[in-house]
């Protein structure tokens, strides 16, 4: 594994020292990497852990002719906990400039800690662009020669991002081969471009109320183009409430402020909108810039387990609640059947009756009337397994103690910390048990489960079990 991902630094290093004149279009000025990342650095391929479905249209200077716009959409699909697919697509309309390209690639996810990891992508494909002559009114200009229409050429970008609770560093080389633009309707040789011109980006993420899952994410995106309009920067700032509804705002050194806000419309689905306010040396020309994101959730499995536990709960007792991991490891299971255990307990009752009848062979009636005669005889082992009660099921355990004071306290300190927990006893082992999730028919929903709360960033649900009593 090491040293594939030194074989890619390799390969992006030797790209680097290539100092081949990079004759590109640049990407038109976005906010999507804030919602829709991969537009900029494909190693953001797959950071989502699930299939989603990503597209953002964006008007740049509205109400000038000609101004940029953009169309853009990805889909991406894990196959497993290392790999990532992913296809995306891109129309572009600049001036008299119309492009419109098409990529397939993938992502390897390393894993180097429980929520820390590095995602390395690359993506490669074709495009076509056109020369609108007709919106100029003289097709017959000689400045469109012919053949200069649905000229093709060809496309690649490479990226990594290494990614924590707290922080996200990436760089990208977003157009690894170069791309004339299209004169004479001819291309020169296929040649790669280096990253000369890249892309980087660092954000810091900050909990500021754990109980409302309010948090606020910072950074900066600085982009590197000496042959376009050169170096550009943006920093932002974006806060978060419940996980459900953001906004932020952020400033352009080269284009000016901004703002936007972002909602969760469904579980799966979020809504973004960004404005950018107009420039300085247009302003009065145009409206300013307006975006729009997308983000949809195909499928609920989730490979990259990223929740913080004191920041999102996890539920405990439940029949209906829905799986966000899946389980592809084996899980130790702990059965127990009380029906052999009752017997000792029954027989210890039968025995105290005996004894009370033993008792009534004298003739005095007042003993046969005694209410200890109607009520069964309930042992300290049976007083505290009827208040900690465990039915039949599976139960994912994350603590177990001798004493009784040493499991309430656990059980009240995961609980404080927004854990939804419970106690339970069971008198043939002499163990109270903390346990975050029950089931009580559903083996695969433990165990998809019991993965899950693994990758809490606690050291103490690591080695979390399944307890099942038949």
């Amino acid at each position: 594994m090491i040293k594939k991902i030194s074989f890619i630094i390799v390969i992006i290093v030797a790209l680097s020292l290539n100092q081949t004149e990079l004759k590109a279009q640049d990407y038109p000025v976005s906010s999507s990497w804030l919602f829709n990342p991969m537009y900029y650095n494909s190693g953001y391929l797959g950071m989502g852990g699930m299939t989603e479905l990503n597209i953002f249209y964006r008007q740049q200077w509205q109400e000038i002719e000609g101004a940029p716009r953009v169309l853009y959409g990805n889909i991406q699909i894990p196959v497993n906990k290392q790999i990532t697919i992913g296809g995306e697509g891109i129309f572009e309309e600049i001036g008299l400039l119309r492009s419109t390209s098409l990529r397939g690639g993938a992502s390897y996810h390393l894993q180097m800690g429980t929520n820390q990891w590095i995602n390395f992508g690359i993506m490669m494909g074709a495009g076509k662009e056109n020369v609108m002559a007709s919106n100029t009114g003289n097709i017959n200009d000689p400045v469109f020669t012919p053949g200069i229409d649905n000229t093709w050429y060809m496309s690649a970008t490479a990226g990594i991002v290494y990614f924590n609770r707290f922080l996200e560093l990436g760089i990208s080389a977003p157009q690894l081969i170069e791309r004339d633009y299209a004169y004479e309707g001819s291309r020169d040789p296929v040649s790669f471009g280096g990253v000369n011109y890249f892309t980087s980006q660092a954000a810091v993420v900050l909990e500021l109320d754990r109980k409302s899952n309010f948090t606020n994410k910072t950074g900066i995106l600085y982009r590197h183009r000496p042959e376009v309009l050169g170096d550009s920067w943006e920093v932002f700032t974006s806060f978060t409430f419940y996980d459900v509804i953001s906004a932020g705002a952020g400033y352009r050194n080269n284009f000016g402020p901004l703002v936007h806000i972002s909602i969760q419309l469904k579980k799966r689905a979020r809504f973004s909108y960004h404005y950018d306010f107009p420039t300085n040396n247009i302003e009065g020309f145009n409206n300013g810039s307006q975006e729009f994101n997308l983000n949809i959730g195909l499928t609920d499995q989730n490979y990259y387990y990223k929740e913080d536990p004191e920041v999102s709960p996890v539920v405990a007792i439940t029949e209906t609640e829905d799986e966000a991991v899946a389980f592809e490891e084996d899980v130790t299971v702990i059965e127990e059947d009380p029906e052999e255990n009752i017997e000792p307990e029954i027989t210890e009752e039968i025995v105290a009756v005996e004894e009370l009848e033993d008792t009534t062979n004298t003739n005095e009636p007042e003993f046969i009337d005694e209410p200890e005669n109607t009520e069964p005889v309930i042992t300290p082992d049976e007083a505290v397994a009827n208040k900690y009660k465990m039915n039949k099921g599976h139960y994912i355990v994350v603590g177990s103690f001798e004493i009784e004071n040493n499991a309430i306290g656990y059980t009240k300190e995961l609980n404080d910390a927004g854990i939804k927990t419970m106690m339970g006893y069971r008198p043939e082992a002499g163990l109270y048990y903390t346990y975050v999730f029950y089931s009580e028919e559903n083996i695969n929903k433990a165990l998809k489960k019991v993965y899950q709360i693994r990758k809490i960033n606690r050291d103490d649900f690591k080695k979390a079990w399944i307890l099942t009593i038949r």
